[in-house]
């Protein structure tokens, strides 16, 4: 058995919007790649967007089945400049009016997923996506990890007590809950974990364990779709995050074979729970997030 420990942190850089002045933002290049596998396994983490015309607006190209066609993506580029949203989170539509699908065909993985767009501004896009690169079936989870400074008054944010908003996929193959040891949930909803403290500061995490064997050479569904920041933000909330705002992505994998449904969770819970251990803010602290390249 061997095992294989990768890491290197994204960073959405933002810009400060007060009239008192701008933040520097970084520069760094390095492409996102955080996994830990564990078994005779290997396996890739990537990070996508759609492509941008001249003008910043979503390139559209010829619409198909499902919406615009899936020629339309290309590796996520780092120092994206995150600004508190505007307008109403709604998904995106054809000119026709009908919501359409982003197709992941173009990345070798399947189905499509709406995204956000339209009338809410200032949307980046994030899309997530897992590789089988070994030889051996697997199973693996996404732990997305968010800064959220403490000083944020969350009560501003209505329903919603998070900064960072994200469009994940709901796709019932993810389960966004089952983080501890317990009994399986309706993927619909979504479990966080609350205070995980990293180099001192606030984030909150959420975890999608794919709950199906990834075969070799299978590129998963993407976990991840978007992020943004909510409109409520003040300028002084804003300033917590200083020249940069992390959202982290760290894949876990292991050996599919011999495992089994039980127990009230799914085989992929118990494998990756054996493996790993049972996540909570105290495990996920644990991980090798290293930001040293990012202290501004």
């Amino acid at each position: 058995m061997k095992k294989k420990i990768v890491s290197i942190c994204l960073v959405l850089a933002i810009l400060a919007v007060a009239v008192t002045g701008t933040l520097a933002y970084l520069t760094d290049t390095d492409q996102a790649l955080n996994t830990m596998t564990l078994g005779d396994i290997e396996i890739d983490q990537t990070e996508w967007q759609r492509k941008t015309d001249a003008n910043g607006f979503i390139s559209t190209g010829t619409e198909d089945g499902y919406g615009y066609a899936p020629d339309m993506l290309e590796e996520f580029a780092q120092d994206k400049l995150m600004l508190p949203a505007t307008g109403n989170a709604e998904w995106e539509e054809k000119t026709a009016g009908e919501e359409w699908q982003q197709s992941w065909a173009q990345i070798g993985a399947p189905g499509s997923n709406q995204m956000l767009g339209g009338d809410l501004g200032n949307v980046i896009d994030k899309i997530v996506t897992v590789e089988n690169t070994g030889d051996n079936d697997v199973y693996y989870r996404t732990i997305i990890l968010i800064e959220d400074p403490t000083g944020i008054d969350h009560s501003n944010f209505k329903t919603n007590h998070e900064t960072i908003m994200l469009n994940r996929n709901s796709n019932a193959r993810f389960d966004w809950n089952q983080t501890m040891a317990g009994a399986q949930q309706d993927s619909s909803d979504l479990e966080k974990i609350y205070d995980v403290m990293i180099n001192g500061v606030r984030h909150y995490a959420v975890v999608a364990t794919y709950t199906e064997k990834l075969a070799p050479a299978e590129v998963s569904r993407p976990t991840l779709l978007q992020a943004y920041m909510q409109g409520a933000v003040t300028n002084e909330e804003y300033a917590l995050f200083g020249d940069k705002v992390t959202i982290l992505a760290y894949t876990q994998a292991v050996q599919a074979d011999g495992w089994s449904d039980g127990d009230g969770t799914y085989a992929a819970q118990r494998a990756l729970n054996a493996a790993f251990g049972v996540l909570d803010a105290d495990a996920i602290e644990a991980l090798d997030w290293d930001l040293t390249d990012f202290v501004a």
